[in-house]
C-alpha cells in the first residue's frame, strides 16, 4: 500500500509589499507546479520517475518536468497579455494602467511580461527564504499554513507535528448541510457552530479550525459575533474571511486588543477571488483596496472552479499570479 499526498504550490498566491508596491505573486511562479509524495510500506518497492527525487525517505515525483514548467509559464504570460483581466475597480484598474498595464478595446486590462518578469524577480528572494515553510502545506493546508507562516510560528509546528497526527478541520466550512436522518437541506445555525467547535477543541487529532458562516445573525455583524463566539468555545481557530470590506478595521482592531502587538491582524484571514474567465470581482477588489488603506499587506488570491479543471486547478492559479496592483492611491 501507499499513502500519497497531491501538494498545489500554486493552489494560492501570497501578497507583499515590494519596493513601494503591494502585488500579488505566486510561490513557485517558475517552479514546478505541484508535487507528490509517496511512502512504501515495509518490504515494497515502487518504480520512481526519471524526475523523483527523494527526501527524509520519502519519495517525490514532480509533476511538471522544468520545460513544462516553462511552457506554462510563458503561455500564462501569453494569457495575461492577449485576454487580459477584467478588473472590477476603477482604482486598481488606474493603478496597473500607471504602471504599465493597457487596456483592451474589451476593457480588459492587459498585463505585459516585463511586469511578470519583475514581480517574479521580487519575489525571489522571499522564495528562496521561505521554501522548507511552503512545505508546511503537506502537512497544514493552505488556510492554516499561512496563518503558521505569518506569524512566525513554523518551528513550533514543525515540533508540534512530529510523531503525531495534526489537522486542520472544517475549514470555512458549508453554509448548509444535508440532514440525512430528517432527508432535508439544513441552513447552518449557531447550534451547528457551536458543536463543530466544541468537536474540534475536543478532538485532539485537530489542531485547526474555520468559523462558518451563520444564517440566523445578521450579515453586517455575523463576522465579528461568529469569531467572538468561536473563541468561547476553542483556542483551535485563527483568522477568519471578512467577507463585507467594512468589517477589516473591526477585525484588525480585535487581532490588536488579543494579541497586545500594534497593527496585528492575526484574526483576519486573507482570501480573495479570480472568477473566471480571469476576473478580479468587485468583492475582492474593494477587499484589497480596504486592506491596502489599513496597513494590511498579506492575503492570498484563490481561482474559483473553471470549466475543464478540478478541484486542484493548476493552470488558473498560475494564470493570476503575477497580478500587481502597485500604489493603490488613498
Amino acid at each position: 500500500m501507499f499513502h500519497t499526498t497531491t501538494s498545489v504550490l500554486c493552489h494560492r498566491i501570497t501578497a507583499r509589499d515590494c519596493s513601494g508596491r503591494t502585488a500579488l505573486a505566486g510561490h513557485g511562479l517558475h517552479e514546478p507546479i505541484a508535487r507528490v509524495e509517496s511512502q512504501s510500506t515495509p518490504g515494497k518497492k515502487r518504480a520512481l520517475r526519471r524526475d523523483s527525487w527523494t527526501n527524509k525517505g520519502r519519495v517525490v515525483a514532480v509533476m511538471l518536468s522544468p520545460t513544462e514548467s516553462e511552457s506554462l509559464r510563458d503561455n500564462t504570460c501569453r494569457l495575461l497579455w492577449e485576454a487580459g483581466m477584467k478588473i472590477e475597480n476603477e482604482r486598481i484598474r488606474s493603478a496597473m494602467l500607471e504602471t504599465g498595464c493597457q487596456q483592451a478595446p474589451s476593457g480588459r486590462i492587459r498585463i505585459p511580461a516585463k511586469l511578470v518578469e519583475e514581480m517574479a524577480a521580487c519575489q525571489k528572494r522571499t522564495q528562496e527564504e521561505d521554501r522548507c515553510d511552503q512545505e508546511l502545506h503537506l502537512r497544514c493546508g493552505i488556510d492554516w499554513a499561512h496563518h503558521v507562516i505569518w506569524h512566525n510560528k513554523q518551528e513550533e509546528m514543525r515540533r508540534a507535528l512530529e510523531g503525531r497526527l495534526l489537522m486542520s478541520a472544517f475549514d470555512c466550512g458549508p453554509t448548509t448541510y444535508y440532514d440525512y436522518a430528517n432527508e432535508r437541506l439544513v441552513p447552518v445555525d449557531t447550534g451547528v457552530f457551536i458543536t463543530a467547535k466544541k468537536f474540534a477543541q475536543a478532538t485532539p487529532e485537530i489542531g485547526y479550525t474555520s468559523t462558518w458562516y451563520r444564517h440566523d445573525v445578521p450579515p453586517s455583524t455575523e463576522r465579528i459575533d461568529s469569531l467572538v463566539l468561536a473563541l468561547k468555545h476553542t483556542d483551535k481557530v485563527d483568522g477568519i474571511e471578512a467577507i463585507d470590506p467594512p468589517l477589516i478595521k473591526y477585525l484588525k482592531e480585535i487581532s490588536e486588543i488579543i494579541t497586545e502587538r500594534p497593527g496585528d491582524s492575526s484574526y483576519l484571514a486573507g482570501s480573495e477571488c479570480i472568477t473566471s474567465p480571469l476576473i478580479l470581482e468587485r468583492r475582492s477588489a474593494e477587499d484589497i483596496v480596504e486592506r491596502k488603506a489599513r496597513g494590511i499587506h498579506r492575503y492570498h488570491v484563490a481561482s474559483m472552479p473553471t470549466i475543464g479543471v478540478s478541484k486542484t486547478r493548476l493552470a488558473p492559479n498560475c494564470s493570476c499570479s503575477p497580478l500587481v496592483t502597485p500604489k493603490i492611491p488613498p
